[in-house]
């Protein structure tokens, strides 16, 4: 299970850039994932592999970094997005992303339903800031997980 975890956790990436509203709904309908404005950020949830989904979430217009995990270029998995007022899911054959709207948390199930990673309710925050005269976010997200549980990423 602990794999399993450490494996997700590596697919959250959440430095990016931010788009306007029109760009984000053409990324979503040219089968580039499906952009969520939050008020305070944007969250882009990007299938990758039918197992990892990179979720994106940024603030302000930040250029994304060079990627260190997926260099290959291959072809994005099929997926479904499904809409309702309390939530949007995203679904690959292997896994779901679940964006709960009123508390803003993402789930991560496998193709059962079984919950995989969980943040936690009001678990991330980002904000822009500078390092080096380079405009960059500061990030902290909260996950639920067994107190001995250890997750690793490389901070990208």
């Amino acid at each position: 299970m602990t794999n399993k975890l450490l494996f997700f956790f590596l697919t959250l990436w959440l430095i990016g850039c931010a788009g306007d509203g029109a760009r984000e709904q053409a990324a979503s309908e040219a089968g580039q994932g499906e952009s969520i404005s939050l008020g305070e950020g944007t969250l882009q949830l990007l299938p990758l592999a039918e197992g990892a989904v990179r979720v994106r979430y940024t603030v302000g217009n930040i250029e994304p970094l060079e990627e260190l995990i997926y260099t290959e270029h291959v072809a994005r998995p099929k997926y479904k997005v499904e809409r309702s007022e309390t939530e949007t899911r995203l679904t690959t054959r292997k896994m779901q992303v679940k964006l709960d709207h009123a508390t803003g948390q993402l789930t991560f199930s496998d193709a059962k339903g079984r919950v995989l990673l969980q943040e936690s309710p009001a678990g991330r925050r980002a904000r822009t800031t500078q390092v080096k005269g380079m405009k960059v976010l500061d990030v902290e997200q909260h996950f639920i997980s067994p107190d001995d549980e250890c997750l690793f990423g490389t901070g990208q």
